[in-house]
C-alpha cells in the first residue's frame, strides 16, 4: 500500500478528489508515492485532518454529476478522533464537540 492510498483509506466514508489529496502531500512534504509503512501514520493523519478541514467550509458539492452533503459536525468529530488517535493532542481538543464540564469552584 502506498501513502497515497493510506490516505485515501483514511479519508473514508469521504471521498475527495486525488489531485486534491497529491497536492496536500507536496505542501506536507510527503512522497505519496512511497511504501506505507507504520512510521508514516502521523504525517498520514496530518494529511487526511488538512484535507478534512477542507471539507468543512463545504455543506455540499456536485462534481460531474455525482453530489454529496457533509455534515460539519461529523467532519469535526472524524478529526478530532483522528487526532487523537495520533497523539496529536492539541487539533484533537480543537475539534472535539462534547459537551464539556467546567468545574468553576476555585475561581476565587
Amino acid at each position: 500500500m502506498t501513502i497515497l492510498e493510506a490516505i485515501i483509506g483514511s479519508l473514508f466514508p469521504y471521498e475527495v478528489d486525488e489531485s486534491l489529496i497529491r497536492k496536500t502531500a507536496i505542501d506536507l512534504d510527503i512522497d505519496e508515492e512511497a511504501e506505507y509503512v507504520i512510521s508514516d501514520r502521523e504525517s498520514v493523519a496530518r494529511a487526511t485532518i488538512f484535507i478534512l478541514q477542507n471539507l468543512i467550509t463545504l455543506t455540499s458539492e456536485n462534481n460531474e454529476g455525482k453530489s454529496a452533503s457533509y455534515d460539519v459536525s461529523r467532519i469535526k468529530e472524524r478529526i478530532s478522533s483522528i487526532a487523537a488517535f495520533n497523539g496529536l493532542d492539541d487539533i484533537a481538543s480543537e475539534y472535539d464537540t462534547r459537551s464539556r464540564i467546567i468545574d468553576r469552584t476555585n475561581m476565587w
